[in-house]
C-alpha cells in the first residue's frame, strides 16, 4: 500500500508539473502575440503557402495597421479614370525632363521621347493602412503599397547614333513591380471641401524591379542599349524618375 501511495503521489506531482508547464507556455505564447507583426505571420504560415493565396485573412488587424480589401476593390474599379489623370500629369511633368536630362547626360547623337505612356489596367494594392489623426488640423495615412503593373511605358530612341539615323528603336518597360510605404498627408479645414491640400510621397525609396525590352524595325539587325555610351544609364535614371520620384 505504501508503494502505491508513493507512486500515486509521484504521478500527481508529474501531472501538476506538466499542467504548470503548459500554462506557462500558453502565457508566453499569448505575450508573444502582442509583438507579432505581418512578417511574422507570413513566416509562421510559410509551410502552408501552397494552400493560401494570401496567408493572412482579410479580417486580420496587425496592431494599428489594418487590411483594407474594400479599398482595393474601389481602387480597381476607378483605376481606368485615375490612369488617365495620372498618366497625363506624369507625362507632362517628365516630358520636359527628357530633353534636360539628355543635355546633361553627355550622350550624343540621339533623340529621346515617349512613344506610349499609360499606367495600364492593374491598380496598385494597399496591403495595410495606418491612420494618424492625433492632429486636429492634419491627417496622415501610411499605406503599404504593392504594384505589379502592366503599364505601357515606351521610349522612342532615334538620332544619328541609332542605325546612322536611318531608323529608330523603341525601349519598353516590362514586368514592373513597385512596393513600399506610401504616406498621404492631408491638411484639414472646418468648411467644405474639408481637405485643403494633399501630399503623397514614399517614406523611403521603394523597391523597384522591371525588365527592359528593345524593339527594332523589322529587317534591321538587333541593337543593344550599351552600344551607345551612356544610353543605358540615361534610361535607367529616367525610369527611376518616373516610377520612384
Amino acid at each position: 500500500n505504501r508503494r502505491w501511495c508513493l507512486a500515486a503521489c509521484a504521478a500527481l506531482r508529474w501531472h501538476w508539473r506538466e499542467r504548470a508547464k503548459q500554462r506557462r507556455q500558453k502565457t508566453e505564447a499569448i505575450l508573444a502575440l502582442r509583438y507579432l507583426n505581418l512578417a511574422g505571420v507570413h513566416r509562421l504560415m510559410a509551410p502552408n503557402r501552397a494552400q493560401w493565396a494570401d496567408p493572412v485573412p482579410n479580417w486580420v488587424i496587425m496592431g494599428n495597421r489594418e487590411k483594407v480589401e474594400w479599398l482595393n476593390s474601389i481602387l480597381q474599379s476607378v483605376w481606368p479614370h485615375i490612369d488617365v489623370i495620372l498618366s497625363d500629369i506624369i507625362e507632362a511633368l517628365v516630358e520636359p525632363l527628357l530633353s534636360e536630362t539628355l543635355k546633361t547626360s553627355g550622350v550624343r547623337g540621339i533623340t529621346l521621347g515617349f512613344q506610349e505612356f499609360n499606367l495600364g489596367t492593374t491598380a496598385p494594392r494597399v496591403e495595410s493602412i495606418q491612420v494618424d489623426d492625433h492632429d486636429l488640423d492634419n491627417m496622415s495615412l501610411t499605406c503599404n503599397v504593392k504594384w505589379k503593373g502592366n503599364p505601357d511605358i515606351v521610349f522612342a530612341v532615334g538620332g544619328t547614333a541609332i542605325y546612322g539615323g536611318l531608323s529608330s528603336l523603341t525601349v519598353e518597360i516590362r514586368d514592373l513591380v513597385v512596393s513600399g510605404n506610401l504616406q498621404v498627408d492631408m491638411s484639414l479645414m472646418p468648411a467644405p471641401p474639408l481637405v485643403a491640400g494633399v501630399r503623397v510621397m514614399f517614406t523611403e525609396n521603394p523597391f523597384l524591379s522591371y525588365d527592359v525590352g528593345v524593339k527594332v524595325t523589322p529587317g534591321l539587325p538587333p541593337m543593344r542599349l550599351d552600344v551607345v555610351p551612356g544610353l543605358n544609364t540615361l534610361l535607367k535614371n529616367l525610369i527611376g524618375i518616373i516610377l520612384r520620384d
